[in-house]
């Protein structure tokens, strides 16, 4: 399935090293290994503070996330 990411959330799914590419058409098992590389960068990256609330990756992620929850 072809998912439409933005511009911001291709550019951080670069810097994740996915070995396909993620504007095109993905199987089943490129989009649980998308699901599963975009929860580690978040955990990793995209907290703010003392991990209470998102920063600006965290967000770039959740929004990635929900479109691969549809």
């Amino acid at each position: 399935m072809k998912r439409d990411f933005t511009k911001k959330q291709l550019e951080l799914l670069s810097k994740m090293n996915l070995p396909f590419d993620p504007s095109g058409e993905l199987s089943e098992a490129e989009e649980w290994q998308l699901e599963e590389s975009v929860s580690d960068y978040f955990a990793l990256h995209g907290l703010a503070g003392n991990g209470d609330h998102t920063n600006e990756i965290g967000e770039l992620c959740a929004d990635i996330m929900a479109i691969l929850a549809r």
